[in-house]
């Protein structure tokens, strides 16, 4: 064991007996120090992103672009199927449908 961690250890049996309001008292004090308190946030953050999951940029990147590119395809979906029900209603109601040809070229100009 190095002087370092000697001395942390000595630092750690020292707070652990310390009473609970006398711990909350110390960490309170230390949480004071802003660069402290980021740096234990930090600590805590990596701790437990430890355990995660990873994933690599290239991988994300890909199943983002495979994630975009189905969302597409469902928004074609759902605007086909509104346009199959717009349909059906117009031929239940006897309604005049536009052609096509003269959807398409309204559309186009």
């Amino acid at each position: 064991m190095t002087q370092s961690q000697a001395t942390a250890e000595v630092f750690y049996t020292a707070f652990q007996a310390l009473k609970k309001s006398e711990r909350e008292a110390f960490i309170n004090k230390l949480l004071q120090d802003e660069k402290l308190a980021e740096d234990l946030r930090y600590a805590a953050v990596i701790e437990k992103r430890k355990t995660e999951p990873t994933i690599s940029l290239d991988d994300w990147t890909k199943l983002n672009e495979r994630l975009a590119a189905l969302q597409n395809k469902l928004n074609v979906f759902y605007g086909v199927r509104a346009g199959i029900k717009e349909v059906k209603d117009a031929r239940k109601k006897n309604r005049k449908l536009q052609k096509l040809a003269d959807f398409i070229n309204e559309s186009g100009s």
